[in-house]
């Protein structure tokens, strides 16, 4: 739906009756306008589309949202060709696909998260591939699952803790584990606060009397509910 219009393009001459039409297509137009001192509450059925010299917020005030998931797949903070640590490479085919590959038992990966001030991180999503050859069918009978777990640490202590249970890879049947699949932890809700707060995501790889080397962590997706827009 287009602006409104005028109700009379003319205008009115002095002294000119205003018809029982006119005013209630000048009512008509009153109860759609927007409440701008008490607010109001509007369900457009068309976008509304805001040119020229934009919308300005002023007195520090966000722009809100509804609370809706947003999942966005992070970075490796390694994100280069040939980056190693101890515990994982970060590989590095075709030019631009990077994943983080385990080279012993146990090994474990600490990976910084940025994640929005204020919003609530519900989990993680992990992209995930275990190497083949497991001897045995469900893989847990020769090898503890690789798992995560989130920890926050308090900028002015340096004091750590957990935020939530660590949680394990749930795929045990051999075919399914050795193939690339997803695994997930959920249900943290937890308030994200950035002003006080550092987040970071501790990795461990499968361990076991039936350990194969080489799985691959493709990529691990934060799931974070939003209800403002943020300044970064």
């Amino acid at each position: 739906m287009a602006n409104f219009t005028r109700v009379k393009p003319a205008g009115w001459s002095l002294n000119e009756i205003l018809t029982s039409a006119q005013q209630n297509a000048l009512d008509i137009d009153h109860v759609k306008a927007i409440n701008g001192d008490d607010g109001s509450s509007h369900s457009p059925t068309a976008q509304i589309d805001i040119g020229g010299l934009g919308l300005k917020l002023s007195n520090n005030q966000k722009l809100g949202y509804n609370s809706r998931l947003v999942p966005r797949v992070m970075p490796w903070v390694g994100d280069e060709p040939n980056w190693t640590t101890a515990n994982f490479n970060l590989q590095v085919t075709g030019g631009a696909s990077y994943f983080l590959q385990q080279t012993a038992s146990g090994n474990i990966y600490v990976e910084a998260v940025d994640l929005p001030h204020n919003g609530v991180l519900d989990g993680f999503t992990i992209h995930y591939k275990g190497q083949t050859g497991h001897a045995n069918d469900p893989v847990t009978t020769g090898i503890t699952m690789p798992s995560i777990q989130v920890y926050k640490c308090a900028i002015s202590s340096s004091t750590g803790s957990t935020v939530g249970a660590r949680t394990y890879d749930d795929k045990t049947v051999r075919a399914t584990y050795e193939a690339a699949h997803t695994w997930a932890l959920s249900g943290l809700a937890e308030t994200i606060d950035r002003t006080a707060y550092r987040y970071g995501l501790r990795i461990w790889s499968e361990s076991g009397s039936d350990y194969r080397g080489g799985a691959i962590f493709y990529g691990i997706i934060p799931n974070v509910y939003v209800t403002e827009q943020s300044e970064y």
